[in-house]
């Protein structure tokens, strides 16, 4: 640790999606209740700081990108952008001097930590996945502990510890009754919450509207995450059809929403699970 800095410093290389960001978060904000200081390092940009900047850590940006296994002119490009990528990490390494990183599995774990393994700082990494990613399988052998949800999770690493989820002080679900305040909500009707993951679900936003156009929805009030991509059509049938309820791109206080509902339809994420 810098002797001119009171807190030791984590660096959490996340983002690309919620999946691997919320994780991260939830691990930040247990660091922080015991002192330490955390600093996210983010890829290309996927809109991720929009969290960051609500919770209130501090990131860094690098050019790494997703990895691609064919020969293409797009794997080309991937590598070379990786390479520039682990030329910047070096660089937020020098300027950052953290104490220890932690991988969560997104692609820009890649880069950064084996600049941490360039370097000489030690790194752990977290799966949230049954079947881990390319990322993950590849630092594996080089991580001081990987950490991993499920008991079945196939990994060839030094040391590995199942610990479940790592789910956000503010996922937990609320009382129904706040809940339902804070969303605005009426209550008297069953409450179905809808929600495709952090960047939503073209699958199940299709469904949704499919099923509102035949008339079906009238004797339920709903909580829809759209994602960014779907939200203006599915929000504008949401309103043509007249059907209870709110409907956004993303939802910040998923609290609200898991104790709001009576029922939840979505995808089967282990962090939804653990949540509810």
């Amino acid at each position: 640790m810098s002797p001119h800095r009171e807190n030791k410093v984590v660096a959490i290389a996340a983002g690309g999606t919620g999946g691997h960001l919320f994780p991260g978060i939830a691990l930040a904000q247990a660091l922080k209740r015991r002192g330490v200081d955390s600093h996210f390092i983010l890829g290309t940009p996927r809109g991720e700081d929009r969290w960051l900047d609500e919770y209130g850590f501090e990131y860094t940006r690098i050019s790494s990108t997703p990895l691609f296994r064919n020969l293409s002119i797009r794997t080309v490009n991937s590598s070379v952008k990786n390479i520039i990528a682990v030329k910047e990490s070096l660089a937020v390494i020098h300027k950052l001097k953290p104490d220890i990183a932690v991988g969560m599995g997104a692609y820009t774990s890649g880069p950064f930590l084996i600049s941490c393994y360039l370097s000489s700082v030690p790194f752990v990494l977290f799966e949230q996945n049954l079947i881990p990613g390319l990322t993950n399988k590849m630092l594996a052998p080089l991580s001081l502990h990987t950490f991993v949800t499920f008991e079945g999770t196939k990994l060839r690493a030094n040391s590995i510890h199942v610990v479940g989820n790592l789910i956000r002080d503010d996922v937990k679900p609320k009382a129904k009754s706040k809940a339902l305040k804070k969303l605005g909500l009426k209550g008297g009707r069953p409450v179905l919450v809808v929600i495709g993951g952090s960047q939503g679900a073209a699958t199940i936003n299709r469904t949704l509207i499919d099923a509102f156009n035949t008339g079906w929805g009238k004797d339920y009030s709903f909580v829809i995450q759209t994602g960014i991509k779907d939200y203006e059509y599915v929000s504008s049938i949401f309103r043509e059809k007249g059907i209870e309820g709110i409907c956004r791109d993303f939802f910040d206080d998923m609290g609200a929403v898991y104790g709001a509902g009576d029922l939840y339809i979505g995808r089967s994420g282990g962090g939804i699970f653990e949540a509810l």
